[in-house]
């Protein structure tokens, strides 16, 4: 009875910490144009559904400004000054599930312009967390087949 009590306990907790939905703090931009505003450039960052990692929420950070947090299927958007983004990316995990994973990317934004990043990672122990800055044509594509992120306050 206490072995099962037991498991029941970490299924919850795994399914507790398990991705709920995206959400971002900053605002989302008008879909309809490549960039609201032609003197900052957009950010799209997502990530397409992979077998490994399907539970786990990914917070991004850019210059020390959280962004939000991204599952799979989705993706946050949002326009930022030019200049040098600096991305922490963050997989915070259940400690039962390995705890945290990080990695740190960055990528020199222009103003007028849209940047596509996509998130990929293998959820399996000694592997890391991957940003790579997609083609527009390939961005754009990739966007097609993702839902935007919930903007929160």
């Amino acid at each position: 009875m206490a072995r099962h009590l037991v498991l029941v306990l970490v299924v919850a907790s795994l399914a507790s910490s398990a991705a709920s939905g995206s959400w971002q703090r900053v605002p989302l931009p008008d879909p309809e144009v490549a960039v609201s505003d032609p003197a900052k450039a957009r950010v799209y960052i997502g990530r397409a559904n992979q077998t490994f990692g399907e539970m786990w929420m990914v917070r991004i950070i850019d210059n020390g400004q959280e962004i939000g947090e991204v599952a799979q299927g989705e993706y946050l958007c949002y326009e930022r000054a030019p200049g040098l983004a600096r991305f922490e990316v963050i997989l915070d995990r259940a400690v039962i599930a390995g705890g945290v994973k990080q990695a740190v990317s960055s990528l020199r934004c222009e103003a007028g312009k849209a940047y596509y990043c996509a998130l990929y990672f293998d959820d399996r122990p000694g592997r890391e967390i991957e940003m790579r800055v997609l083609s527009e044509a390939q961005g754009v594509e990739a966007v097609k087949g993702l839902t935007p992120a919930a903007v929160v306050e």
